[in-house]
């Protein structure tokens, strides 16, 4: 494969930022299809090539990887620009810690513009295996209250457990259901309360040549003053463009309903990452 060079300096400006990381990803997409195509022909000369699959989207993976992608969030009152760095650590096939450090570019009506660090998430997860084909994972995680200023953050720390049944039926399927809590912590006058649920149905389906689809709709319940039901479809696009490595896109949007300010707007997403052994 070829390899595509990217360097990500903090003081870049968050459309540089974007446009080199589609630009790194665009390379490595048409390297994944440069590395199918030799594939094919080593196939067609008799010799055994794997059929790789995705690994970091399946969500009954326990996997340490590194990972950095940007996500583009609009709503009504502005928009957010994130660039996000992830690394999960599994000391064994059942158990796994992570944390995500993002740095954010937000412009809101009411509170202006502002750069910089946001809400820190950490988190630990554990997996049970019930038989060859179904499994159950749980998650302790949590938003720290580490933004640098208010715009680019809750303003409180956010609480996120959550439950994931999967079942694989068959190679190319993966089914999974799951369930996720947002519970503010802490907190003084004029900041959000948070009281949410997110139910998501998924579905991988995994294409020849290291290709996949995810289907992963939302339905997100907001708990405070009544309940409101927002249904914010989303879907992936990735590739397996070499042992280790996946690059993905992904998009979605409210299409009915209300809710939390960023439920009812529209997002975008482009990421790659390194799985290890």
């Amino acid at each position: 494969m070829r390899f595509v060079e990217v360097r990500m300096d903090s003081r870049m400006p968050p459309r540089r930022r974007r446009a080199a990381l589609l630009a790194a990803l665009l390379g490595l997409f048409a390297s994944g299809l440069a590395t199918g195509a030799e594939g094919r022909e080593a196939a067609d000369g008799g010799d055994v090539v794997p059929d790789r699959r995705v690994l970091g989207s399946d969500p009954s993976e326990i996997v340490s990887r590194l990972e950095v992608r940007n996500e583009y969030l609009r709503d009504a009152e502005g928009r957010a620009d994130t660039t996000i760095f992830r690394g999960d650590w599994a000391p064994a096939d059942w158990i796994l810690g992570r944390v995500e450090i993002p740095l954010v570019s937000a412009k809101s009506e009411e509170l202006g513009s502002a750069t910089g660090l946001g809400d820190v998430l950490v988190g630990l997860r554990g997996k049970m295996r019930l038989g060859e084909k179904w499994s159950a994972l749980a998650e302790m995680a949590a938003y720290l209250d580490t933004a640098t200023a208010d715009e680019l953050g809750a303003g409180l720390s956010v609480l996120a457990p959550q439950g994931v049944v999967v079942w694989k039926p068959s190679p190319p399927w993966i089914l999974g259901l799951q369930y996720q809590w947002f519970g503010s912590v802490g907190g003084g006058d004029g900041l959000e309360t948070i009281r949410e649920s997110a139910f998501r149905p998924q579905v991988l389906w995994h294409l020849p040549r290291g290709f996949w689809l995810l289907a992963d709709p939302r339905i997100y319940v907001n708990h405070v003053e009544g309940t409101q039901v927002a249904f914010f479809p989303t879907g992936e696009f990735g590739n397996v463009v070499a042992e280790h490595v996946e690059v993905w896109i992904r998009g979605g949007g409210n299409a009915t309903g209300g809710g939390r300010l960023e439920r009812t707007g529209w997002g975008a997403e482009a990421g790659v990452r390194y799985l290890f052994d």
